[in-house]
């Protein structure tokens, strides 16, 4: 009875770090599906095209190479316990993810900017090797 109700929780802890994972990665391209209604937003004073767009991706994985960088050079993960770190991590990405969701920035390159930003976020997500 004993291992099964510890079997049980450990099932539901790691239920709990998947959906936390999936749900922290998801602010990764959720620009993407952003990109009609900031072109509509923005359309007036700069043609968003697909290419102009992509950087709302490309500004988020070039944010998690800064993040990633500054990570290692800080020593972040053994001076911090992973766990906070992830969490802060997500905590932050998702906080720049709704000010792009409601439209927060007042430029493109605003966007471009919190989008890099959400990348440098991420970063700290992923647990340590």
């Amino acid at each position: 009875e004993r291992l099964r109700g510890a079997r049980s929780r450990q099932w539901r802890a790691f239920a709990l770090l998947c959906t936390a994972m999936v749900l922290g990665m998801s602010t990764w391209f959720s620009a993407s599906a952003m990109l009609p209604q900031m072109r509509a937003l923005f359309g007036t004073t700069l043609r968003i095209d697909d290419a102009l767009g992509s950087l709302l991706t490309v500004a988020v994985q070039i944010g998690f190479m800064v993040g990633a960088t500054l990570s290692a050079v800080f020593n972040v993960a053994d001076v911090f316990k992973p766990r906070h770190v992830a969490a802060v991590g997500a905590l932050v990405a998702a906080v720049l993810n709704a000010l792009l969701a409601v439209g927060t920035p007042l430029t493109f390159w605003g966007a471009v900017a919190l989008r890099a930003a959400t990348g440098a976020a991420l970063a700290f997500v992923y647990p340590p090797a």
